[in-house]
């Protein structure tokens, strides 16, 4: 599989989650030559960040800007957990190859109000690679996992299909989540891109690189 990852920064963690990140890196070193970059969002240190200095009154735009920064923040902590398989410095999302077989790996987007699956959907689109969604959740749902514990996982769906899930969640406030948002979602399905939402067991992720039986939800054109 040629793929670039979003990489929710719920999954991180905050404080981060040094042995899971020590499980991912025993990943990525597997299927390094399958991975063309990794974009890192923010999480719970973007959204507490943003909840504190909301609170001062300040823009919106300012707010995004915090985030991310907090992705950066995010992306320096899972390069030192891949130290030797990524590139030497994150910085804020642009496109740029393998150097020295050294994976690409940055923070969300340079601008306020876009997102990191939105820096990792361009990724996937230039490089023509499939769009593999790290998330805490594992997967999108019918309805709201974390609220709703009758909800269902949907294994497979079309674009057309996740259409109305996706809009409907998308508030496009700093600092909200949702399983995939509109500026990216119409991206992977303009270039009809293979798209695989997953959790953070890194063995299910082994399986879904390896074409295997895989736990999550697969988007298609």
């Amino acid at each position: 599989m040629k793929a670039v990852i979003s990489l929710g920064g719920s999954v991180v963690g905050f404080p981060p989650n040094v042995e899971w990140l020590r499980s991912f890196r025993s990943f990525v070193e597997e299927f390094r030559d399958d991975i063309y970059y990794i974009v890192v969002g923010g999480g719970p240190l973007a959204r507490e960040m943003i909840r504190a200095v909301s609170s001062l009154g300040v823009k919106k735009d300012v707010l995004d800007n915090i985030g991310i920064q907090a992705t950066l923040l995010n992306a320096w902590i899972v390069r030192s957990a891949l130290d030797g398989l990524v590139m030497d410095h994150p910085a804020t999302f642009y496109l740029i190859p393998k150097i020295n077989g050294k994976i690409p790996i940055s923070g969300g987007t340079t601008y306020p109000g876009l997102t990191t699956d939105f820096a990792a959907a361009l990724a996937a689109e230039h490089y023509g690679a499939s769009f593999v969604n790290i998330t805490r959740v594992g997967g999108i749902y019918d309805k709201d996992p974390e609220r709703h514990p009758d909800a269902k996982l949907i294994r497979k769906m079309t674009y057309r299909e996740a259409a109305e899930l996706v809009f409907s969640s998308d508030k496009r406030e700093p600092g909200t989540h949702f399983p995939i948002d509109v500026a990216a979602f119409n991206i992977l399905r303009r270039s009809g891109i293979h798209t695989y939402v997953v959790g953070p067991d890194v063995e299910n992720l082994r399986r879904l690189f390896k074409g295997e039986e895989w736990i999550g939800t697969e988007l298609v054109p």
